[in-house]
């Protein structure tokens, strides 16, 4: 007897166990199709990267009765009622249902989603700069002055954690890496000069700024592939909000009068 006969011999011994189940009530049958033994199969593969063996597949298929008859008795016992992490999931399951009827976008809508929200698909400015750095404290102001006195000498500042010299960072870098005073005075600072001291939490920072990388528009072309992913998730959530206020009005709602919201 090759695999092949052996695996739908086992399967027919596994119909024949289920068809001992369908003797009792409707709500006592479990009945596991082609399709989910298929999909177990599949799941299998991908996990492991080869198909089961037999003993491995009927193994599989009695794991799944099994977890089908604890799933109804759980029904039975009401276990699902109040449980929230089960509403979140049944609350995902069912708007992904309904996302996955969006239709695919047309050429039109991309372009003209793309030219109402121009600002997304612009780039920001970047800015390459160096800096010299005096780590907080009472003489850190005294010690950026000398510095720009003797002429800017990299040996004068003290070591900073994110390095001294910074390539095309955009102002969000900016004020992630130093905070949002220094970015604000990063943007009024002119090209190819040294600053006045700049405060950060950190301490004192005196800046160059070698260019500049003004921001442009990328073109639709450019970032087609963006504006689907834009415009799809833009009208998933519109869909989402028409099902759930759709639904709504089919609903009466009462709020306990007695809770106090203050």
């Amino acid at each position: 007897m090759n695999q092949r006969i052996l695996i739908f011999f086992l399967i027919g011994l596994t119909i024949f166990f289920l068809d001992q189940i369908s003797y009792q009530e409707d709500s006592n049958s479990v009945f596991i199709s082609d399709q989910r033994i298929n999909m177990l199969i599949n799941s299998w593969n991908t996990q492991v990267g080869r198909n089961p063996s037999s003993d491995e597949l009927i193994g599989l298929i009695n794991n799944a009765i099994e977890e089908e008859i604890l799933y109804r008795e759980a029904l039975k016992l009401g276990l699902d009622q109040d449980d929230i992490i089960v509403k979140r999931r049944l609350i995902q399951k069912i708007m992904l249902l309904k996302k996955s009827s969006l239709p695919e976008p047309k050429e039109s809508e991309l372009v003209n989603f793309y030219q109402d929200n121009l600002d997304n698909y612009t780039s920001a400015d970047g800015y390459s700069f160096e800096h010299l750095f005096f780590k907080k404290g009472p003489d850190a102001f005294n010690q950026a002055n000398k510095a720009a006195i003797e002429g800017y000498k990299s040996s004068a500042g003290d070591p900073f954690y994110a390095g001294d010299q910074f390539s095309n960072h955009t102002l969000t870098q900016v004020k992630d890496i130093f905070g949002n005073g220094f970015a604000s005075a990063l943007s009024s600072q002119k090209e190819g000069l040294w600053s006045d001291p700049i405060t950060s939490a950190f301490g004192i920072h005196l800046v160059y700024i070698s260019s500049t990388n003004p921001s442009k528009l990328k073109t639709f072309k450019e970032v087609k592939d963006l504006v689907m992913q834009d415009f799809i998730a833009y009208r998933s959530d519109q869909l989402s909000q028409q099902f759930i206020d759709e639904l709504r009005n089919e609903y009466t709602v009462a709020i306990s009068p007695n809770f106090n919201l203050n």
